[in-house]
């Protein structure tokens, strides 16, 4: 099997291949037993359509995808897949997203065997993610519109005067 040589975006991955290359962000990670699969470990990935955009309220955009691996890659992936890094993969199964557990809205899930090759990504940055404030910073927003507020002024080009906007 050849490797892949462009990237794909989530929304493109089917399942009539195995030779796909994506650029992703780990989201979220955890290990799950189960009685019937034994230990996996799960994660949720993200890729660079996936943005944070703000109007009245955050919405959501983008494509967010399940992947799992069976017992025998845990602590491999754990190590090559620590949460909040961007990662490049390579060679890995894509099967429908079934069950009644979906920690996503995606119709297929990614499947990691021995064969996958997980790698640095420097190309994407986080500045499209969310990232929570914390609640202290929270508290302070009132002072900090007062501070801000007190500084501005306005200038008046004909009469040539400042004036304060408060």
């Amino acid at each position: 099997m050849t490797k892949p040589s462009t990237f794909r975006l989530l929304n493109g991955v089917k399942p009539f291949r195995n030779n796909w290359l994506i650029r992703v962000k780990v989201l979220h990670s955890w290990k799950q037993t189960t009685s019937y699969g034994g230990d996996t470990f799960e994660c949720v990935l993200a890729d660079e359509t996936y943005l944070l955009s703000k109007l009245i309220f955050y919405v959501m955009q983008g494509v967010k995808i399940a992947a799992s691996c069976k017992r025998n890659q845990i602590f491999r992936l754990q190590r090559d897949l620590p949460v909040g890094e961007w990662k490049t993969i390579d060679t890995f199964q894509v099967l429908a997203a079934t069950g009644q557990y979906r920690p996503t809205i995606h119709q297929y899930k990614l499947v990691f065997s021995n064969d996958n090759v997980v790698t640095e990504c420097d190309f994407l940055s986080n500045n499209h993610f969310l990232s929570l404030t914390s609640y202290d910073d929270l508290r302070n927003i009132d002072e900090k519109k007062k501070m801000f507020l007190k500084d501005t002024h306005v200038y008046n080009s004909t009469s040539h005067e400042y004036y304060n906007l408060i």
